[in-house]
């Protein structure tokens, strides 16, 4: 299962659940990415569809939802379970593997392992905390915290924060919300915050002095209390709003993303608001696969190359995207 999810109104909940907790066990035991893909497209385009589905002829009709999954959809109406689900619970490496990666800093190969060590809960991962990571051991201190969704209340508190602190070191910094709250999420699982700055470009040795800048900020603020990790293109932190008032009890700790994306050569942009676990990403980076390679450019995470890539972030034209039932623009640079 998810380990997170908003509440909205689904009513084919229990088909969107089962969808998701396959593509979890793909990626995470199997580390089948392509099939982890497919339940997590159908799952999103499921999500989204107005009425109770009552069969998996009617669900193979919306993209995405091929001849297998719709078996799998007519299982599942008729006997309210998966044959498949269950014995997958009933694997003790299997469901120990999809726990762990719940906590930040473990994936798929890391959970393994633990597993074939003994390591199978959080008690057993604080008895054996000399094996973690730097990153892993944030994850864990805060993992009830982590595991809790950011309401669009705080999230628009926390918003107002970074983009004042990041005014701060340079007015020249473009600093983006992404993910579920851009799209108008009611709340979140995380803070996704796309950066760029005109210096920061795809051949600029100054990368890692303006994203470092930029943490050194946030820190000096006190709302970033642990820096989970620290590259020359992204960060990931733990913040915490101390002043929030916004609900009773202390203050919980959020995680944060800050990928930064080379001002001239925006790809990331394109990617960033759809890696909240909508299932968006599936069909973007299809869409931009294509689109780029027609015009002989190489797309990838981190940015769209090519010789004659060089478009500045004033002139970058909106790019339509049908991504599962909705019709939604997204631009490559400056914004969503």
């Amino acid at each position: 299962m998810s380990k997170r999810k908003a509440p909205q109104e689904n009513p084919n909940e229990g088909i969107t659940d089962f969808l998701t907790e396959l593509a979890n066990y793909e990626k995470n035991v199997n580390r089948a990415i392509h099939k982890y893909n497919a339940y997590r497209k159908a799952a999103s385009v499921i999500s989204k569809y107005p009425t109770k589905i009552k069969s998996g002829a009617e669900a193979k009709k919306l993209d995405g939802v091929g001849a297998k999954i719709a078996e799998k959809i007519d299982e599942y109406l008729s006997t309210g379970k998966l044959r498949k689900l269950e014995k997958i619970r009933q694997d003790d490496t299997s469901s120990s593997i999809n726990f762990l990666t719940r906590v930040s800093g473990i994936g798929p190969a890391a959970a393994r392992k633990f597993v074939e060590e003994g390591i199978k809960s959080l008690e057993d991962l604080k008895k054996n905390e000399h094996k973690l990571n730097h990153h892993q051991r944030i994850g864990l201190k805060y993992f009830e915290d982590f595991e809790k969704r950011i309401p669009r209340e705080e999230m628009l508190a926390m918003q107002e924060i970074v983009l004042n602190e990041v005014k701060k070191v340079d007015t020249r910094y473009i600093a983006t919300v992404c993910g579920s709250f851009r799209r108008g999420a009611e709340s979140s699982g995380d803070m996704d915050i796309l950066l760029t700055h005109p210096d920061f470009t795809s051949e600029s040795s100054k990368q890692p002095k303006l994203l470092h800048q930029v943490v050194e900020q946030l820190e000096k603020s006190h709302f970033v209390t642990d820096t989970l990790s620290k590259g020359d293109t992204k960060f990931m932190v733990s913040a915490i709003l101390t002043d929030l008032g916004l609900a009773e009890g202390p203050a919980l700790q959020r995680l944060v993303r800050v990928p930064a994306s080379p001002h001239q050569v925006p790809g990331y942009n394109l990617v960033a608001p759809l890696k909240s676990r909508s299932g968006r990403s599936v069909g973007c980076r299809f869409f931009c696969q294509q689109k780029t390679s027609l015009q002989g450019r190489k797309w990838h995470l981190s940015g769209i190359t090519g010789s004659h890539v060089k478009v500045p972030v004033s002139i970058l034209p909106h790019l339509p995207l049908r991504s599962g039932l909705r019709e939604e623009p997204f631009v490559l640079n400056g914004g969503f």
